[in-house]
């Protein structure tokens, strides 16, 4: 699978929370981060709607 590289802005609790999980789960931040992206990309338009109301 070829592969892109994006940057992306955070608040200091969320790149924390990524930092923490990175360390437990012995993975990179950017694993972490790609895995959330990927994740949070199936969810239904719905589910995105709800969380920026």
């Amino acid at each position: 699978m070829t592969e892109k590289t994006i940057s992306a802005e955070l608040d200091i609790e969320t790149a924390e929370q990524i930092s923490a999980l990175s360390q437990m789960e012995n993975r990179s931040t950017s694993q972490i981060a790609s895995a959330a992206i990927k994740l949070g990309a199936m969810l239904p338009h719905n589910a995105w709607s709800a969380s920026y109301s």
